[in-house]
């Protein structure tokens, strides 16, 4: 009988670590980015090398309210090693009100990321089409080292909303 309530209790404990384990994954209670495939591009893909960090710039969208990009970095670990700003400009006059890159981040492997940036712009007024800058920096956690910067230039027509 003792023996039976012993198993009854084990079988438990292990269901409940089961589920728990379950339930963290499936509403992300990690702090990893969350790993998937790259979206479709819908600009043509331009590529920096810099000090062997590969930046792609894959995605780029201007409607009246917002630009949005989408970037790919490989060859550092970013939150740990490296975090990026990534700014935006018309005719070098900087556009930025904050850093862009908090608009998504997606781990596609070790040392291989996808990002993304918005920023909202509905109280600026900028022309049709849109000479882009964006600029993107990984600065290093290690304040020894040296930020890495890839700058990228695009013309944008002006979506529909």
């Amino acid at each position: 009988m003792m023996r039976q309530k012993r198993i009854s209790l084990l079988v438990l404990i292990v269901g409940l670590l089961i589920l728990g384990f379950l339930a963290a994954r499936y509403f992300g209670w990690t702090n990893t980015p969350k790993e998937t495939s790259i979206p479709e591009p819908n600009i043509e893909i331009q590529t920096q090398i810099v000090e062997d960090t590969t930046f792609a710039l894959r995605y780029a969208s201007y409607t009246r309210d917002e630009i949005k990009v989408g970037y790919e970095i490989k060859g550092i670990t970013i939150l740990k090693d490296y975090n990026i700003v990534c700014k935006l400009f018309n005719n070098k006059k900087d556009i930025t009100a904050s850093d862009t890159s908090g608009g998504g981040l997606v781990k596609m492997g070790e040392n291989h990321y996808y990002l993304t940036g918005m920023e909202n712009i509905s109280k600026i007024v900028l022309p049709d089409p849109l000479i882009l800058t964006v600029e993107i920096t990984a600065v290093p956690t290690d304040s020894r080292l040296e930020p890495i910067t890839a700058s990228f230039e695009l013309s944008l027509n002006k979506e529909k909303n």
